[in-house]
């Protein structure tokens, strides 16, 4: 085997395997793509490894910045022009408390809330992304949100227990960890989404806590 293959222990103990290639010819893209941080779909072979590496990106959250700020949002069967989102959001919640309380049985189910994300857009337009080297020491207000407030006030009415995973004041600090120009256009930076592995990781360590230590 021409690779070799080293086990280094980082900080906390953990051990991460690096594995070292003598020929870097013998690794490559399957499809003779370049290989770069921003491909969407790439098969990176190790030959002397025997061993292939399939990664494909797919997002799945691609529309939610289609629909204009003011659109019509529908109520029932009708259409409500001028409803601002955060108002449309707060009957949406009520909507969603409502069939919670009718439907869901305590006895066999737990249910699971979390708060939006922050938003490090530099200005209202979504133009400018801040995008920080590190995480910031303060907040500067990013760790409030409309929706994630209309949250809580909602859950706090409702008879149904409801656990609220917080994450918008913890991930707050965390400005550094959006994809920002590392995508496929360089002109746009993208504080939509987050860098993976990173902060989603977080929160879904909080839901696995509450999953296994909260019963």
């Amino acid at each position: 085997m021409e690779g070799r293959m080293k086990i280094i222990l980082n900080g906390g103990g953990n051990p991460r395997t690096v594995i070292f290639q003598e020929d870097k010819k013998s690794v490559y893209e399957v499809n003779r793509n370049k290989i770069t941080k921003r491909i969407r779909y790439l098969s990176a072979r190790f030959n002397s490894f025997n061993f292939t590496i399939e990664f494909f990106r797919s997002v799945f959250l691609v529309q939610h910045a289609w629909m204009p700020r003011h659109a019509p949002k529908q109520v029932g069967n009708a259409l409500k022009l001028g409803m601002s989102i955060p108002a449309a959001f707060r009957m949406a919640l009520d909507t969603w408390a409502l069939w919670v309380q009718n439907t869901i049985d305590t006895n066999r189910t737990r249910v699971f809330f979390r708060t939006f994300e922050p938003s490090h857009w530099s200005d209202q337009t979504h133009r400018f992304c801040n995008v920080t080297r590190h995480p910031m020491s303060e907040t500067e207000g990013t760790d409030r949100s409309l929706f994630s407030d209309a949250t809580w006030e909602v859950v706090k009415k409702m008879t149904v227990p409801v656990t609220i995973l917080h994450i918008t004041a913890m991930s707050a600090f965390r400005s550094d960890a959006h994809v920002g120009k590392w995508n496929d256009n360089l002109s746009i930076a993208d504080c939509s989404h987050w860098c993976l592995p990173g902060v989603p990781d977080m929160w879904n360590e909080i839901l696995l806590y509450f999953l296994l230590y909260q019963p």
